[in-house]
Order: C-alpha cells, then sequence, then structure tokens
C-alpha cells in the first residue's frame, strides 16, 4: 500500500485486477485505473457510463490488448446503462 492507501502492483506477467462489489452501481467516471510506468509517466483512464455490478457472472472466454485498448470477452452480453 502507498501513502493513499492505494494498492501497489509490480508484475511483469502484466496481469493486474481489483474488485468490484456485487449490487452496486457506479456512475460515470466512479471507476477510473491509474498507471504508471517505470520512468514515471502516468496514465489515467475512466469509464465514461454507469456500471451495474449484479450477482449473475458471465464465464470468462479471453483477453486482447495493444497499447490504448483491452478487450475481454465473456459467454454473454454485458449491459452498459
Amino acid at each position: 500500500m502507498n501513502e493513499e492507501g492505494d494498492k501497489v502492483s509490480n508484475s511483469s506477467d502484466n496481469i493486474y485486477f481489483f474488485d468490484l462489489s456485487e449490487n452496486t452501481t457506479y456512475e460515470s467516471r466512479d471507476i477510473q485505473v491509474r498507471q504508471t510506468d517505470k520512468a514515471k509517466n502516468i496514465a489515467t483512464g475512466y469509464i465514461n457510463g454507469t456500471v451495474v455490478i449484479g450477482n449473475i457472472t458471465p464465464e470468462y472466454q479471453s483477453i486482447e490488448g495493444n497499447n490504448d485498448t483491452i478487450t475481454l470477452s465473456f459467454s454473454e452480453g454485458l449491459y452498459i446503462l
């Protein structure tokens, strides 16, 4: 943990995660991710829409990514309101 209480990760396998509470609605920009590279450059991303976390979990299928985009695939559609 750092001084702000945030979890600090240093992973060579590029696998990072965080938990969201079930049966919770997150408003636009409530979910933000900040990344700092080895050169101390900071990038922040956020979800620009409402996210509802339910208690029915679709089966995770795959993940693909490049420098700017991460795509997660699930066994059923996800809804953004």
